[in-house]
C-alpha cells in the first residue's frame, strides 16, 4: 500500500506556508524531506494547490537521500519544535494510490507542543476526498481544514 503525503504548516499570524514532503524509510516510517517548498503571504489558492501537488510528486519519488528531520527549523529559522508549533498550524495531505482517494486533516497541537490526533479530533478533523486532489480544489480544501479549531 502505498502513501504519498506531505506537512503543511501555516504561520498563525502572517500566513506563509512550509510545506514538506513525507518520504517513507523502508522500515515503514515517514521522514521529512529537506526539500521543502516555502511560500510567503499574499499567494493564491491555486498557488498553494500547485505547491502541494509539487510536494506530494516529491513524496512519491522517496528519495531517501534527501532527509532533513529539522526541515522546519530551517525553513522557519525558529530554534525549539514547542516554539515552532505555537506560531503554525498543522495540515497533513495523504494520497492513497491503490485505493484513489486522498485525506486532508487539521492537526491538533498538544501540550507537549507536538501535532497529531486523538480519537475525538479524527471524527471532526479528517475529511477524505475520492480520487487524486486537483489542483483546482486541494488548495482551497486545505485552507478550510486550517480554518478547524
Amino acid at each position: 500500500m502505498q502513501i504519498i503525503s506531505n506537512q503543511i504548516y501555516l504561520e498563525k499570524i502572517k500566513k506563509d506556508v512550509i510545506i514538506i514532503p513525507i518520504l517513507i524509510h523502508e522500515a515503514g516510517f515517514g521522514l521529512t524531506s529537506r526539500q521543502y517548498i516555502k511560500l510567503g503571504q499574499g499567494y493564491t489558492a491555486k498557488e498553494l494547490s500547485i505547491a502541494i501537488m509539487n510536494s506530494l510528486e516529491l513524496s512519491r519519488e522517496n528519495n531517501l537521500d534527501n532527509i532533513n528531520k529539522y526541515s522546519w527549523k530551517e525553513a522557519s529559522g525558529i530554534a525549539s519544535f514547542s516554539k515552532f508549533s505555537k506560531k503554525y498550524d498543522s495540515v497533513r495531505v495523504r494520497y492513497q494510490i491503490e485505493w484513489d482517494y486522498y485525506k486532508i486533516s487539521k492537526d491538533r497541537r498538544f501540550k507537549d507542543g507536538s501535532y497529531g490526533l486523538d480519537e475525538e479530533a479524527l471524527k471532526t478533523r479528517v475529511k477524505t476526498y475520492p480520487g487524486r486532489p486537483s489542483v483546482e480544489t486541494i488548495g482551497n480544501q486545505v485552507l478550510e481544514a486550517l480554518k478547524i479549531e
